[in-house]
């Protein structure tokens, strides 16, 4: 804002040249140069020896007070949008901390994994490993039976101890029960197939393909828990 300015400016005296007869004895009166004034000044106050120059202040335009305060407004405002944010990304991130203590330090760990996961890493290592071979010298076909029986029944006890997937995710649980279906199929399919041959002869099964399945089976079942597992910490709750 520009302040009121006073400018005294002497009178210019006139030239000798230019100079106006004057009577004897009267004094020379000086001449005044006129004066251009911009629109914010007033009159002028002049006498012989100066001239006064009052002007009126004037405001500053709203684009010299934007240009000046521009850059710490803007500043201002990122800071407050990274605050904001950051408000929001801490609370996002105790969220899905919370919720993965529960799902996965609780209900997975103490409650899903004993009733039915645990049981079933131990069934299924004791199947492929004890799974019975019409080329063992100490197989018989009534050993056989015996053994799938044992088995099988152990494995569809297992079967409803999956539902507590369920609390985890209903996603989950289907893709598991899949798993299970495959797992049971190959090995029922295998075992019918070794007393046929153990009956009427023919083709051998072949033990380590089915092994390989089998073994293919359940790590594709503890894969999907685990990827719910690591889910549970990118995605927060209903990974």
């Amino acid at each position: 804002m520009t302040l009121p300015v006073a400018v005294a400016l002497p009178a210019k005296p006139a030239s000798a040249s230019s100079a106006p007869n004057h009577p004897a004895g009267a004094a020379p009166v000086a001449s005044v140069t006129p004066l251009v004034l911009p629109a914010e000044c007033g009159s002028v106050n002049v006498t012989t020896s100066h001239a006064v120059i009052i002007c009126r202040p004037v405001p500053d335009s709203v684009i010299d007070k934007l240009f000046v305060a521009g850059p710490s407004i803007i500043i201002s405002l990122i800071a407050l949008g990274l605050s904001a944010y950051a408000v929001y990304y801490n609370k996002q991130k105790d969220a899905r901390v919370r919720e993965q203590s529960i799902q996965d330090d609780f209900w997975l760990r103490k409650i899903v994994s004993p009733a039915s996961i645990e049981p079933f890493v131990k069934l299924s290592s004791e199947v492929i490993a004890e799974l019975p071979d019409v080329t063992d010298p100490t197989f018989s076909e009534d050993g056989a039976k015996t053994w799938y029986g044992q088995h099988h029944t152990t494995l569809l006890r297992l079967k409803p101890g999956f539902k507590t997937l369920e609390l985890l995710s209903v996603g989950l649980l289907a893709q598991v029960e899949a798993e299970l279906e495959s797992f049971e199929d190959e090995l029922a399919t295998y075992v019918g197939a070794v007393r046929m041959h153990s009956k009427n002869g023919g083709v051998v099964p072949v033990r380590a393909a089915t092994v390989a399945r089998l073994t293919d089976i359940r790590q594709t079942l503890l894969g999907l828990v685990l990827k719910h597992q690591v889910n549970l910490g990118k995605n927060g709750p209903n990974a």
